[in-house]
């Protein structure tokens, strides 16, 4: 008794060892090699896009992102669906516990290692890439907003690109999700209310740089137009380059994942024409 009290964790029993491996143990890797990889995907793709302006302002200096939204990037406007994630599962409990083979992919390293480190730095960088050609060639040097006609500034720009990034690295989220809960959706959605109506009231800040600009955009529809686009393609080429790894090329939890769905499939219709047989079938035994 002294020990288990002594000790980080205790099990009453040896068989509960299998569960915790299996079960939770998978669980707990997968999650957080997700969220760390994920978290510098994130913090990544705000950089690049700060590199890029950089070498679009012949290297002068000049910060991209506004201070209050950079501010709040990692720190509010992420944070909440990133704890949402911890919540997934990627295969069901039975699944892991009649195949321990799978404990293979979590022993050796395989949901974070280089490879798919780089991946993540990769995605960051086209996803930042594509945001800023899209941002830049819209808005361009003459470009007038057609409220009020007032030169496009860069609190304004900033505001598209980084509206359009926070699209991106939800939609992510929640494409890569296994199990989406209530929690996922409130998370997502809530990140999404609170963002717009941080930003409404510091635009209506008289006396920061930033005012006015949210007011000004949302009554120009190229503004949503622009952040649909930039969001669009980057999923879009997520989700094939997912498809095909998933399709052509997938690791052991990814062909487990499929057969479990086909089983599950298989199970749904067994059931159903137990309880529905067919007229014959009926007259077959009447």
């Amino acid at each position: 008794l002294r020990a288990a009290r002594a000790a980080d964790f205790s099990f009453a029993k040896f068989k509960f060892l299998q569960p915790l491996l299996l079960v939770h143990g998978h669980y707990s890797y997968m999650r957080t090699c997700y969220i760390v990889q994920y978290c510098y995907y994130k913090s990544i793709l705000l950089s690049f896009c700060q590199i890029i302006f950089n070498a679009y302002a012949l290297f002068s200096g000049t910060t991209y992102w506004n201070s209050f939204m950079l501010a709040c990037w990692n720190g509010v406007f992420t944070v909440v669906t990133v704890f949402a994630y911890v919540l997934d599962r990627d295969l069901p409990r039975r699944t892991l516990l009649e195949n321990p083979r799978l404990y293979k992919f979590t022993r050796t390293g395989r949901g974070m290692n280089t490879a798919t480190f780089a991946a993540f730095v990769f995605r960051g960088l086209m996803q930042a890439v594509i945001c800023m050609a899209i941002t830049f060639a819209i808005y361009g040097p003459t470009w007038v907003h057609p409220v009020d006609g007032r030169v496009m500034d860069q609190e304004s720009i900033t505001t598209v690109t980084y509206s359009a990034l926070l699209c991106i690295q939800t939609g992510t989220i929640y494409i890569e999700s296994h199990t989406v809960t209530w929690l996922n959706q409130v998370a997502i959605w809530g990140t999404f209310v609170f963002y717009w109506f941080s930003i409404w009231v510091y635009s209506g800040v008289p006396r920061v740089a930033y005012h006015m600009v949210v007011h000004r955009h949302v009554m120009d529809p190229i503004f949503f137009l622009t952040v649909a686009l930039q969001t669009t393609v980057c999923l879009a080429i997520q989700i094939a380059t997912q498809g095909w790894w998933y399709s052509f090329r997938p690791n052991m939890l990814q062909k487990k994942h499929r057969q479990s769905v086909v089983k599950g499939v298989e199970r749904e219709y067994f059931y159903h024409c137990k309880s529905h047989p067919d007229e014959d079938e009926v007259a077959k035994f009447s």
